[in-house]
């Protein structure tokens, strides 16, 4: 594992991934790969703690990504990654899943975790999207 991005990957075992964003600098024409998860934390007195995240990958390319089976229902976790340096300040983010039939692989400078800073305690694992937490 690589320590260079600080403990930030490291929140993301067991997050829900909710969505996959693309933002492209028209100016410079880099891209970068945005992922909409929800953390989840302790849970205790039978409620989920739960916060909303965005994983931005910078000035990246996205080298796979796949689902060839839905049969969660778009439940997916993020169980691992690997990250590998590919010299020339790229790395190779290999992510594994709770079910094999999605791939997802990522060619980056760097990652980053942004998150709305609110934690909400719920009896259920949904937490609603207010973009405003997350991009303020």
């Amino acid at each position: 594992m690589i320590n260079r991005f600080g403990s930030s990957p490291g929140k993301l075992h067991d997050a829900r991934l909710y969505g996959f964003l693309l933002d492209l600098d028209p100016k410079t024409f880099n891209l970068n790969v945005l992922l909409y998860i929800h953390l989840f934390s302790d849970f205790k007195s039978n409620k989920y703690c739960l916060e909303k995240g965005l994983v931005v990958f910078e000035n990246a390319s996205i080298d796979k990504f796949s689902i060839t089976n839905d049969l969660g229902s778009g439940q997916f976790y993020i169980i691992d990654y690997v990250v590998e340096n590919l010299g020339n300040e790229k790395f190779k983010f290999t992510f594994a899943f709770n079910d094999s039939s999605i791939d997802l692989v990522i060619t980056a400078e760097n990652i980053k975790l942004i998150t709305s800073g609110l934690v909400e305690e719920k009896e259920e694992q949904f937490l609603p999207t207010d973009w405003l937490n997350l991009l303020n």
